[in-house]
């Protein structure tokens, strides 16, 4: 998943769905993405402690300020895990 993200409408589905008690199975089927993509942003969300209705009233690029890509690595992360094998 590095390097990808997906749309904030997809994201604000993901949201919808669980908000409405739907399993991740069934969330990555209507959706078309992923369950373990599903899983990463849920987990995301869950670890910020964010409320599924405060998330779907925001707007995209606050939506997408919060909950950049978990996938995506940072520079410095990449370059610790570097130093291990050197």
């Amino acid at each position: 998943m590095a390097g990808k993200t997906i749309t904030m409408s997809k994201l604000k589905k993901i949201i919808r769905h669980r908000d409405n008690g739907r399993a991740l199975q069934i969330i990555s089927k209507t959706v078309g993405i992923a369950r373990n993509t599903v899983k990463k942003y849920l987990q995301l969300i869950e670890a910020k402690n964010l409320g599924y209705g405060n998330l779907l009233d925001m707007g995209d690029e606050v939506l997408d300020a919060l909950l950049a890509d978990p996938g995506h690595t940072s520079e410095q992360r990449f370059v610790d895990l570097e130093a291990f094998f050197l």
